[in-house]
């Protein structure tokens, strides 16, 4: 498992935008859209995105759950990256979960 967490000033839809961009055109694997759902709390926006893509390192499919908050021009982000291992037994991970987060780093590294 790989997390990555940020908060700064700037634009929501320009940062779920990023975020896709990054992640959809980042990565050889297929990534793919698995479920998006965007809310509001009172004056608060939130968006949640699960993404997979296969990784040929691991022989597997990885997740990327990203959870992007905004109030009063306040965005916090919130990156976790799962199932880059291929042992039953234990945590062995390859190195893919942390590949996936990475490209939430570098969309926000372009729009901060």
């Amino acid at each position: 498992m790989a997390k990555f967490e940020k908060t700064f000033t700037g634009n929501f839809s320009k940062t779920l935008e990023a975020i896709e961009k990054s992640v959809l055109e980042g990565f050889i694997g297929d990534p793919r859209v698995i479920d998006k759902k965007e809310m509001s709390f009172g004056n608060t926006k939130a968006c949640l995105v699960i993404y997979d893509s296969y990784f040929f390192r691991c022989s597997n499919r990885v997740t990327l759950t990203v959870f992007v908050t905004e109030e009063k021009g306040s965005i916090t982000v919130y990156a976790v990256g799962s199932g880059g291992g291929r042992s039953v037994y234990n945590e062995m991970s390859w190195g893919a979960e942390k590949k996936f987060v990475s490209a939430v780093e570098k969309a926000l590294d372009k729009i901060i």
